[in-house]
C-alpha cells in the first residue's frame, strides 16, 4: 500500500509539474523573442539616428556652401559697384577738365577780342608813294585817293593793284597808275606841287591814258 501511495503521489507531481514546465519554457521563449525584437528596434533606431545625423550634416554643408556662394556674389557685386563708381568719378573729372578747358579758351578769346586793335602786329611797309591824281573807290575793300596824299604801301599785286595805308589810317587797295613812288626820307621832295602830277618821266600813266593805249585796269584783289 505504501508503494502504491508513493506511485500515486509521483504521478500527481508529474502531472502538475508538466504544464508548469511548459509554461516556463514558453515564457522563456517569449522573453528571448522580446529581447531580440528590442535589440532589433534599438539597432534600427541607432541606424535611423545615424542617417538623420548624416542628413543634418549634408543639409548644414549645403547651407554653408550656399552662404559662401552668396557672400562671393555680394563681394563681386561690391567690386563691380566700386568699379562703376570709380569709372563714373573719372568720367566726371574728365568732363570737368574739358569744361574748364573750354571755359579757358572762351576767356582767352574774349580777352583777345577785347584787346585794342593797335596791339595787333602792324603790317610791314614796303615803301611810300604820293597820289598824283584823285581816285574814287569802287568797292568796299578799296580806298579813295586825293592828289598829293601820302600813302604807305604794304602789298603789291601783279595785277597792278597795291594795298596801302592812308594818312587817315584807313587801309585798302588802289590802282598803282594813280601814284608815284618816292625814296625813303624824300617824301616831301617827291610830293606833287599843288596836288598835280609832275613830269611824265618815270611816272605811271593816267587811267584815261592807259585806256587809250589798251592797258585797262583790272579789278582790285579781294
Amino acid at each position: 500500500e505504501k508503494k502504491l501511495l508513493q506511485m500515486v503521489e509521483d504521478v500527481k507531481r508529474q502531472s502538475l509539474s508538466g504544464p508548469a514546465a511548459a509554461a516556463g519554457e514558453e515564457e522563456g521563449k517569449a522573453r528571448a523573442e522580446d529581447s531580440a525584437e528590442q535589440q532589433r528596434l534599438r539597432e534600427e533606431l541607432a541606424a535611423a539616428e545615424k542617417a538623420a545625423a548624416e542628413k543634418a550634416m549634408i543639409a548644414q554643408r549645403i547651407l554653408e556652401e550656399r552662404d559662401q556662394r552668396k557672400k562671393a556674389r555680394q563681394q563681386q557685386q561690391q567690386q563691380l559697384d566700386a568699379g562703376l563708381e570709380r569709372q563714373r568719378m573719372e568720367e566726371d573729372a574728365r568732363e570737368q577738365e574739358r569744361a574748364q578747358h573750354v571755359l579757358e579758351q572762351q576767356q582767352q578769346q574774349q580777352m583777345q577780342q577785347q584787346q585794342p586793335a593797335a596791339a595787333a602786329e602792324p603790317m610791314p611797309v614796303l615803301g611810300h608813294c604820293f597820289a598824283f591824281h584823285d581816285y574814287q573807290a569802287q568797292a568796299a575793300h578799296e580806298v579813295s585817293l586825293k592828289a598829293g596824299e601820302l600813302v604807305q604801301v604794304t602789298r603789291k599785286h601783279p595785277s597792278g593793284w597795291w594795298e596801302g595805308i592812308l594818312t587817315s589810317g584807313k587801309t585798302g587797295w588802289f590802282p598803282s597808275t594813280f601814284i608815284r613812288e618816292c625814296e625813303p626820307g624824300h617824301e616831301a621832295a617827291a610830293a606833287p606841287a599843288g596836288g598835280k602830277e609832275g613830269e611824265r618821266g618815270g611816272e605811271a600813266a593816267r587811267p584815261e591814258e592807259a585806256a587809250e593805249t589798251g592797258g585797262g585796269q583790272e579789278e582790285a584783289p579781294a
